[in-house]
């Protein structure tokens, strides 16, 4: 006796690989169109259906087996905004570090401090730089299948992917750019109290 195989909605799919929004069914369904997820196998109705072990082993392909799924663009944020909320408290302890009337100790303490706060910000900001960059580099490569054959009239598709590339690209730099001057002020910070 063979057992039919489990099917699962739009919505079960997209729980299973992670989606989330207003509505997750319609990312998953906009991911099949796409041609990121698989196929429907069967209908009910007018309603798409997926076997669920396929979108298992796709899902598991897709981050790779055994292996978490990679942080998301707000979860990378996050990480990198959680730091905001403690520069106010690495400024004043860095102005502790250069005031020549403070105990070497404690200066030393807090210059320690700052380096490492600003330099677990920079890592965290290099990692939403990256994830920026591979988005904008993304969508640059689906721009040139997306172009329309009438130049004055672009699809709207390509107009999206285009916007998207430019944003993730502009954000990919800022992240750079504020990574780098968090990294030098926190070497300046271990400079202040050792001047070797």
């Amino acid at each position: 006796m063979t057992t039919e195989p489990e099917l699962w909605n739009s919505e079960r799919c997209a729980e299973e690989w992670g989606l989330t929004g207003p509505d997750p069914g319609r990312v998953w369904r906009s991911y099949v169109s796409k041609g990121y997820a698989p196929q429907a196998d069967a209908y009910d109705g007018r309603s798409p259906r997926w076997k669920a072990s396929k979108v298992i082993a796709a899902s598991a392909a897709r981050t790779g087996q055994g292996r978490p799924r990679g942080k998301t663009l707000a979860e990378r944020l996050d990480a990198a905004l959680t730091f905001t909320e403690t520069l106010g408290v690495a400024e004043e302890e860095f102005e502790v570090a250069l005031d020549l009337t403070t105990p070497a100790e404690d200066r030393r303490e807090d210059a320690g401090s700052v380096e490492m706060t600003l330099s677990a910000m920079s890592a965290a900001l290099d990692e939403v730089r990256a994830f920026c960059a591979r988005r904008a580099d993304e969508y640059g490569a689906t721009l040139p299948g997306l172009r329309s054959s009438d130049p004055q009239h672009p699809s709207l598709e390509a107009i999206r992917a285009d916007a998207f590339r430019i944003l993730f690209r502009d954000f990919a730099r800022d992240c750079s750019r504020i990574s780098l001057n968090a990294a030098a002020t926190a070497q300046l910070a271990r400079a202040a109290v050792h001047p070797d």
